[in-house]
């Protein structure tokens, strides 16, 4: 159910993004200034505002940092439902196949909500803290040099992981923007 906070209260916070640090410190900031628009989904309290924004996808969606009030940080895909329903649905399907809730390299699903807002769906997932492609960006070519491995080594653990059992799943979408 989404609801909004209505007071301001201490929120936990099980400190472990560094990527993402400040905006976590300004979701608590926030969050204690202005309760009122905090939306709170499954227990993760989240604010769809640009400086919590941490990725956007071409289709619209926009992911958020939020924090679950059992302390741990999460990222909140927000999807339109007029243009990325069954987008949604597809990706809550995929997210709870077996074979990606039990890999190391696929990201977890927590929730997903339908239901509680007009405009938009919410998808809890685990925070990641860069892409491949912010991580190529911000790097050196010596950086890259000793990492390569062990990303590619990553990458291919988690699409062997997807395509593990009888029920494969094909992803179509693989480029560095979509690896965490």
């Amino acid at each position: 159910m989404l609801l909004f906070l209505a007071l301001a209260e201490e929120w936990y916070w099980e400190k472990s993004s560094t990527v993402h640090y400040q905006k976590f410190v300004e979701l608590r900031n926030y969050g204690k200034t202005h309760p009122k628009e905090i939306r709170e989904i499954n227990g993760v309290r989240v604010c769809c505002s640009e400086e919590f924004l941490i990725g956007k996808g071409n289709d619209g969606t926009r992911v958020y940092v939020g924090l679950g009030k059992d302390g741990y940080e999460r990222a909140v895909k927000c999807l339109r439902k007029d243009t990325c329903s069954s987008l949604a649905k597809q990706e809550k399907k995929v997210l709870n196949e077996s074979n990606a809730k039990k890999s190391n390299h696929v990201v977890n699903y927590y929730f997903f909500e339908d239901k509680g807002d007009k405009e938009y769906l919410f998808l809890i997932m685990d925070l990641c803290e860069e892409t491949l492609e912010n991580f190529v960006r911000r790097s050196s070519l010596d950086d890259l040099t000793t990492e390569a491995t062990n990303i590619i080594t990553q990458i291919l653990r988690g699409l062997a992981d997807l395509h593990r059992n009888p029920k494969s799943i094909l992803h179509r979408d693989i480029k560095p923007s979509n690896l965490l």
